[in-house]
């Protein structure tokens, strides 16, 4: 093999990982594993690398490669309009790319019927190269649009190493006189860029990850918190229905008296004492009764539709941090999509039932706008926010459980199911 059939070799395996990067920029969740992922990039490498070894015009080199590009989009879950769209805004960007470089380094395509006659080993670097730069910029604007803070020296970086890389190689192609040089060359030059972002991107999740890890426990903490205040709120109102029967004889006893002022008084300092007491949940499971009593109790004086059904004992096998962080976090996100309903639309519904070690808590609501499967967060600084689904799923998973979500005709549907059954009672 001719110095440019290895590099062009090379190249394409190199390709493959920056085509994965731009595939994984409009496909979120794969349907396959990653050896059947990394499979079927090499595959494509394999293809493409075989059509350097025969005459191929460029029309069949552009067929063969949307073909291949397409199949590859079948890794990853989309729709079928998503799957024909970003095909062919990949190939735009694809064939742009490599129009400029092929003109560039002198090649021009006069006819598509023609075998092509291209061996630039400069030019076929820089095709990758200047891909993976396109690639990394389309990456990193979806990331701020996520809401992401992207620090400047990794713009700088995305800038400075590419086009960096190209002079090197430009310069490398001047001063070697040996193809394997040239070659070699080549292979460290595609390499550091490769290694180079892929690490800064290592690091960038790890700490990303570290941050979600710190809020997570924060907002552990302050649920813990909460359910402490939610208690002892509810244990308030339930001895002061406990002492009811102390408080009619009191009342009753002014009544007798005629003492106007003092019935007056006492009533008065009663209403406080109920107002906003009002209890929604008398399951007798304080960490329940005590977060539903808080979080709907509220919404129970408003225009909202609301039911809530539970079908549990007061001994529920779970431990109560882990319920009030599923219902918290899912009744928090419920009421906020309501915010956003208008007036005389607004739904709420809660059912709750345990039967034979299995509890199932369905939560559904009615929302506006769109909802993503990811369930991403819709506010503003999305950095900070999102963190209260994975608290919910980490429960749900330590209960080896499922969360189920779906999205039909404006309402919003969650299903969680525990298995409690292998599980002690929690002292």
């Amino acid at each position: 093999m001719n110095t440019y059939t290895t590099a062009y070799i090379i190249n394409n395996f190199f390709y493959a990982y920056v085509l994965y990067r731009m595939l994984r920029i409009f496909y979120v969740e794969k349907r396959v594993g990653k050896p059947v992922e990394i499979g079927a990039y090499l595959f494509y490498a394999f293809v493409i690398s075989i059509t350097v070894f025969f005459d191929t015009p460029p029309i069949i080199y552009l067929s063969l490669s949307t073909i291949l590009y397409f199949l590859l989009t079948f890794l990853y879950v989309a729709s079928a309009k998503a799957r024909f769209a970003s095909i062919i805004l990949i190939c735009l960007i694809i064939n742009c790319i490599e129009l400029f470089i092929n003109y560039a380094t002198g090649y021009y395509v006069q006819d598509l019927d023609t075998a092509m006659k291209y061996n630039s080993v400069f030019g076929i670097t820089s095709i990758t190269i200047l891909t993976f730069f396109i690639v990394l910029l389309l990456e990193n604007f979806v990331n701020l649009k996520d809401g992401a803070k992207i620090a400047t020296s990794y713009w700088i970086s995305i800038i400075l190493i590419p086009f960096g890389s190209l002079t090197l190689l430009l310069n490398s192609l001047s001063a070697h006189t040996s193809p394997n040089l040239v070659i070699i060359d080549s292979i460290i030059i595609l390499g550091i860029n490769i290694l180079w972002f892929y690490t800064y991107d290592r690091i960038s999740r790890l700490t990303k990850l570290e941050m979600e890890n710190y809020m997570m426990a924060q907002q552990n903490k302050s649920y813990e918190q909460q359910l402490l205040i939610m208690k002892g709120s509810e244990e308030a109102t339930r001895a002061l229905r406990h002492d009811l029967k102390n408080h009619l004889t009191a009342l009753d006893a002014l009544v007798d008296e005629r003492n106007k002022d003092g019935l007056t008084q006492y009533a008065q300092s009663l209403t406080q004492q109920l107002q906003g007491k009002q209890s929604i949940s008398n399951t007798g499971l304080l960490a329940l009764d005590s977060l539903v009593n808080y979080k709907l109790g509220a919404l129970s004086e408003e225009d909202v539709k609301m039911t809530y059904l539970p079908h549990i004992s007061p001994d529920l096998p779970i431990d109560d941090f882990d319920l009030t962080i599923i219902l918290g976090n899912l009744i928090d996100n419920a009421v906020e999509a309501i915010e956003e309903v208008s007036r005389g639309q607004k739904e709420l519904s809660l059912l709750i039932s345990y039967d034979k070690g299995r509890l199932v808590i369905q939560l559904k609501n009615s929302y506006v706008g769109k909802r993503k499967k990811s369930l991403s967060t819709t506010k503003t600084n999305k950095q900070y926010h999102g963190i209260g689904l994975k608290n919910v799923q980490s429960v749900v998973h330590k209960y080896q459980g499922t969360l189920d979500i779906s999205f039909q005709q404006g309402i919003f549907a969650v299903e969680v199911i525990l298995y409690l059954l292998s599980r002690n009672p929690p002292a």
